[in-house]
């Protein structure tokens, strides 16, 4: 495995584990102030996704020998469906 591979692999964990224990310290702050929201958030960031989603399909169709384009797109992509569940939890 190359440098890059252990780049994308140290970014990969630091954002899964990062983002659990950001989604557990959200989870018990709003415990007890969920109701029932129609938040624009929730839209925009399911439409950055979908967007971020049809761009990997793209790449992987053109550009399939660009493995760093590639994991920062999949990278995002999953940080804004993150975003997206907790603002809809809240």
């Amino acid at each position: 495995m190359n440098n890059w591979g252990y780049i994308i692999a140290v970014v990969f964990w630091i954002g899964l584990i990062s983002g659990i224990i950001f989604a557990i310290i959200m989870n018990r702050s709003v415990k007890n102030k969920r109701k029932n929201n129609k938040s624009k958030k929730k839209k925009v960031y399911l439409t950055i996704g979908f967007i971020l989603f049809l761009l990997l399909i793209i790449e992987i169709i053109f550009f399939n020998q660009n493995t760093m384009l590639m994991s920062i797109n999949i990278a995002c992509m999953l940080f804004d469906f993150e975003l997206y569940f907790i603002e809809k939890e809240v």
